[in-house]
């Protein structure tokens, strides 16, 4: 963006939509990071709300029941780390970025 606002020999119309477009970038980040926070949350909280998760059979005895929601629910947790990792990761390298920008930094 910097660079784009650097060329004074572009015109204006040009220059704004070239400017329109990374705004539009940044508002569609933004959101499509917001929708993710959402989904995550309703996700984790399905997780605690018994009633949302499938019940399991029914079964003789309560052990294999036991061993079988226990399985069930590393599994779920399980996926939600591998579903969150990426954005944590993210989220931590962007916060690495804010401060060196935050300290002065010509980061981008």
């Amino acid at each position: 963006m910097r660079d784009s606002l650097a060329q004074r020999d572009l015109p204006i119309d040009d220059m704004l939509d070239r400017y329109e477009l990374y705004i539009y970038k940044q508002w569609l980040r933004v959101y499509m990071r917001s929708k993710m926070i959402k989904h995550n949350k309703d996700l984790l909280e399905s997780i605690d709300d018994r009633t949302a998760l499938p019940r399991p059979a029914a079964a003789s005895t309560d052990e294999p029941d036991r061993v079988e929601r226990q399985s069930r629910e590393r599994l779920i947790v399980g996926e939600l780390r591998a579903e969150l990792d990426p954005v944590r990761r993210d989220l931590e390298l962007e916060g690495c970025a804010d401060r060196g920008r935050s300290r002065g930094s010509s980061a981008p």
